[in-house]
């Protein structure tokens, strides 16, 4: 908001407000409607906010709210009537406290005009309240005071007198001296130290009185001014409370304290330091004197020393303060409260108690601590303590913390009485939220302690088990329902007897002996005895003894818990006899059988399990059956033993164990818990076999079911399992598919062994560019797909880009025989989308790729497979070129056409590629081949046509390839036709592929190579084309 004039003239300048900062009062101004304009950096301390917060507030939004709108009144009053004001009103301090605050406000003016005010405020929060703790102090000192107040009197009787006197003196000199004489006697009359000077402030009277407090003689000071008077009080010359009488301008030029005025009287109360070993305390009065005419003569001062009385005081001031100190760190809660139950003083203790400032509770009514019930024994107790006037103890109630929860508390109520009569109460509060607590625990102890009580009787008199007390001669004092089914007496010819009278006779003295010797020892002990039935028969039961102990620990007697194991023991006979037929069964068994304890203890193995881990029986026995056991299948081998349960007895595992020689082997165990008529674990008996070689055969069945043995990658298989997998992923999931460029070329050509060498190498490449969790396959003859979970379109081309890298690297470390791929890929973002139909998406993406290159990738093939076949056949240098000379010749001089001079130029080239699928061992075999040999070397013509079919530019020459080597009398191959059945292209090749072969590789001459045509002609070779080709050479004189 933008300060207006009046703002502007409402604001000190620089150099005042730096002034009025460092005093030490509240200093503000405002504007007439109470706004804040200015305020010093008091503001802090008296308000609990810095001078920023409260500019452009109000004055009364400092005022606590139930005074608000009186305050809001009276405030705007006092700004709009433009007077000075003095007045006092209390504030609400930052903290939540409430202060009072000491108000001198003016008007501010301009051109005559009011336009705000402004103020000067003093804390007097402490001094009000030490005013109110003194005012009980103030009743005692009441007498006092009303003595004083005769004194006064009694002076002022005398200063009537004196002025009388003077103004006689005026009169008549004579009758002034007698009248200065007498006042000089009445003066010393008084009891309290008196004196009087005249208007030139010298002394003119000073009593006796006067002499004994200050120890200075009358003849001594009289007559003496200049203040010297003082010197006696201060030690020094001071204008006094006399010299004030009569010139009051010394009371605010020496800042003198005055603590009333009636008339032209003055009253106070001084520190005279000079006076006593620690300086005296002075109630003082002056007045000033006049003559008959009213004139000032002089002025008098009566003192009367109050120093013991303000000991008392300081006394009590001290013993007070003692007093709230002692409330203040007492460990119990302290308030006091007026007659309605508000809150006058609560101590430290109490708030911190239900975490509240003092603040927030003075003032408050109790009612608003607690809820109604507890408010109502709150109000009974204060109405107690009112109607009797005494101190009532131990009264409970409940008080509510601030967060709500409920505190129990003690408190004693005394009431507050002045002059008889109460005004208040005051309580002392102990917190017994613990003991409370403590009550109800012991409250719920002792009832649980009945319940297990009842429960412990009620368990034994049905107890499965006998159950009997004996006192100190060994005879019973109690005993259970089931020693009567055991005994068959009843509880009559029980109780009294001795507990060896049931016992067989034979053994009777033993037990005698026996209990005898323990009965004064404190143990526990456990036998079996024979007793004998009500009925005569014999009975086998299993005692249990301990001792009782009553007070001091003596013992008492014993109590018994016998067990009737006459069944059992004829069941153990059996069993042994039983075990041991079994012993020798289980013995006998090529299995391994283990019985463990519950703690894992081993308690029996047979012979196979010794031979097994290579160990003597003794070293077995005792050890925990899980040693053995491999650490990583540990842990989950003995969590499955420990969940086996009678509803779920046995369980069989597969898991490793370790030799003593560290060797690693695979087990089946067969583990079954034993459990007792009651679910209790007996032991284990486990039953286990090798099954390593089991083990291994299994996993190499799975791993052959999933993986194509050619190349190791996951079968077609395993990736249709996959791609069912992912159809419920809700993630992005991409399909690369890639197939081998030219693969049946290169079997058909190469061999299928170097066709599966090139599909290893490319496993290999496309294996190093896929991550752990990507799953890559062998899904066809020459088809590879990767299934790529959480896959973006971004990150599949990365995947290709790799491959398509690694193939680029190795074409170039292999320049003899590169390879080629083609790849495609698709992404289903989508789960609705099926995975096959994602699958068929990436196959036709890799198949147009493929489309598209198609011709290339063949032609690279097949120039590869020539390269290749030059390099096997080392064929010399121009052999393909002469070919197509030769041919051209021949074509030309039988008048073909060019497109199949063309042809035969394509076919001197590639007439022999099929070369390329022969070995070499027959290829360069030196020497005569066998027939087998033979017949591999023929089918170069059948590998040459399937690759010129392959290629579009070698179809129209792929006829003429199988049928290179057909003989004109039929003993050629591969189809053994003759004459006109083989193409004249054949023919005409037949004869200068021979040529060319006997002039170079054979080194014969032009006309030992057509000799030898000649020689085959009608044979080999068309008779006709020899000749045309014998005079073709002539014509050319070429060789």
């Amino acid at each position: 908001m933008k300060p207006d004039s009046h703002d502007r003239d409402l604001v000190p300048s620089a150099e005042y407000r730096l002034l009025l900062d460092s005093i030490d009062v509240l200093f503000y101004t405002c504007d007439l409607t109470g706004r804040i304009t200015f305020i010093n950096r008091q503001a802090f301390s008296m308000l609990g906010y810095p001078p920023r917060e409260c500019l452009g507030r109000y004055l009364w939004e400092f005022v606590p709210e139930r005074y608000r709108d009186v305050v809001v009144q009276e405030l705007k009053q006092h700004l709009n009537n433009g007077k000075e004001e003095n007045y006092m009103i209390k504030v609400l301090h930052g903290d939540g406290d409430e202060r009072v605050l000491q108000v001198k406000a003016f008007p501010v003016k301009r051109n005559g005009e009011t336009i705000g005010g402004m103020a000067l405020a003093e804390e007097v929060t402490e001094k009000l309240r030490v005013e109110m703790e003194l005012q009980r102090s103030n009743d005692i000192l009441h007498r006092v005071r009303e003595e004083l107040v005769a004194a006064y009197q009694q002076q002022q009787a005398v200063e009537e007198e004196l002025r009388a006197q003077l103004e006689e003196a005026e009169i008549n000199k004579n009758a002034l001296a007698e009248a200065h004489q007498r006042l000089q006697t009445i003066i010393d009359f008084l009891p309290d130290p008196a004196f009087v000077i005249n208007r030139q402030g010298k002394v003119e009277l000073w009593n006796h009185a006067m002499e004994d407090l200050t120890g200075i003689k009358a003849r001594d000071i009289l007559g003496r001014g200049n203040y010297e008077y003082a010197v006696p009080f201060y030690g020094r010359r001071v204008p006094m409370l006399i010299d004030a009488a009569m010139n009051p301008q010394l009371i605010q030029e020496y800042n003198m304290v005055v603590d009333a005025k009636e008339n032209d009287t003055i009253f106070a109360e001084i520190y005279c330091p000079q006076l006593g070993v620690q300086g005296s305390y002075l109630s003082c009065k002056s007045a000033p004197l006049l003559d008959r005419d009213g004139n000032l003569a002089g002025a008098i001062e009566i003192m009367r020393d109050v120093t013991e009385r303000k000991k008392v005081e300081k006394a009590l001031y001290e013993s007070e303060q003692k007093y709230r100190n002692m409330i203040e760190n007492i460990d119990d809660g302290y308030f006091e409260v007026d007659l309605e139950g508000n809150f006058q003083f609560v101590n430290r203790y109490l708030c911190e108690r239900v975490a509240y400032r003092t603040g927030e509770l003075l003032g408050k009514n109790f009612r608003t601590m607690m809820d109604e019930e507890n408010a109502e024994r709150v109000r009974k107790t204060f109405h107690l303590a009112y109607k009797t006037g005494k101190t009532i103890r131990d009264a409970e109630w409940y008080v509510r913390h601030r967060d709500g929860s409920q505190i129990a508390v003690e408190c004693t109520v005394i009431p507050i009485k002045e002059n008889d009569e109460v005004i208040g109460f005051r309580g002392i509060v102990r917190d017994i939220t613990a003991r409370k607590k403590a009550e109800l625990a012991l409250q719920a102890s002792e009832k649980n302690l009945r319940q297990q009580v009842e429960y412990l009787n009620t368990l034994i008199d049905n107890l499965h088990e006998m159950f009997f007390t004996f006192d100190r001669n060994v005879h019973i004092t109690f005993v259970n329902k089931r020693s009567y089914d055991v005994l068959g007496y009843g509880p009559d010819e029980i109780i009294g007897c001795h507990v060896a009278d049931f016992v067989r006779p034979d053994v009777r003295d033993r037990i005698y002996q026996g209990v005898r010797a323990r009965s004064g020892k404190r143990s526990r002990d456990t036998y079996e005895v024979p007793i004998i039935h009500k009925n005569g028969s014999e009975r086998i039961i299993k005692l249990n003894t301990s001792s009782l102990l009553g007070d001091g620990d003596k013992i008492i007697g014993g109590m018994v818990l016998a067990e009737d194991i006459t069944e059992r023991k004829l069941a153990q006979q059996a069993l042994e006899i039983s075990e041991a037929q079994y012993r020798a069964i289980v013995e006998d068994q090529t299995e391994l059988i283990c019985r463990s304890h519950p703690d894992g203890r081993i308690i029996f193995v047979n012979e196979a399990y010794c031979r097994y881990f290579n160990q003597k029986r003794e070293e077995v026995l005792e050890k925990n059956f899980n040693l053995p056991i491999h650490p990583e299948d540990r842990t989950w081998v003995m969590q499955q033993m420990n969940s086996l349960s009678p509803e779920n007895p046995s369980c069989t595992l597969e898991y490793r164990v370790v030799l003593c020689d560290g060797d690693i082997r695979w087990q089946q165990w067969t583990h079954r818990a034993i459990f007792d008529g009651f679910g209790n674990l007996v032991n284990y008996q486990s039953v286990g076999r090798d099954i390593t070689e089991q083990k291994a055969a299994q996993e190499k069945l799975t791993y052959l079911s999933q993986r194509d043995p050619l190349t190791g990658l996951y079968n077609r298989r395993y990736f249709e399992e996959a791609l069912k997998r992912y159809e419920s992923s809700s993630n992005p999931v991409g399909l690369i598919m890639c197939d081998v460029d030219g693969l049946k070329l290169v079997n058909d050509t190469l061999g299928h062994e170097q066709g599966d060498r090139l599909l290893r190498v490319i496993s290999d490449l496309m294996k190093s560019c896929f991550r752990g969790d990507d799953i890559l396959a062998r899904v066809g003859g020459d088809e590879f797909a990767a299934i790529v979970p959480n896959a973006s379109p971004g990150l599949l081309e990365e995947r290709i880009q790799a491959i398509f890298n690694k193939v680029k690297d190795y074409n170039l470390e292999h320049r003899d025989f590169p390879i080629s791929i083609s790849l495609g890929y698709a992404v289903r973002r989508h789960p609705q989308v099926p995975m096959l139909q994602v699958f068929k998406e990436a196959d036709d993406n890799m198949y147009r790729k493929k489309l598209d290159s198609g011709g290339s990738v063949r032609s690279t093939m097949v120039h590869t497979l020539v390269k290749a076949l030059e390099v096997k056949d080392d064929i010399s240098a121009g052999h393909a070129e002469r070919l197509q000379l030769w041919l051209e010749l021949m074509a030309r001089e039988l008048g073909l056409s060019d497109r199949t001079i063309n042809d035969l130029r394509l076919l001197a080239q590639f007439h022999d590629i099929g070369k390329v699928g022969i070995p070499d061992s027959v290829l360069f075999k030196e020497g005569e081949l066998t027939e087998e040999e033979q017949r591999l070397l023929q089918r170069h013509c059948e590998i040459g046509h399937r690759i010129a079919l392959s290629v579009p530019e070698l179809v129209l020459i792929s006829d003429w390839i199988l049928k290179h080597h057909e003989w004109w009398n039929g003993e050629g191959y591969p189809l053994g036709l003759k004459r006109e059945e083989i193409p004249l292209e054949c023919r005409i090749m037949a004869i200068a592929d021979a040529y060319d072969t006997m002039t170079h590789r054979r080194a014969l001459s032009r006309e030992e190579a057509v000799q030898e045509l000649r020689n085959k002609a009608g044979s080999q070779f068309d008779p006709n084309l020899v000749e045309l080709f014998a005079k073709i050479l002539e014509s050319h004189k070429t060789g």
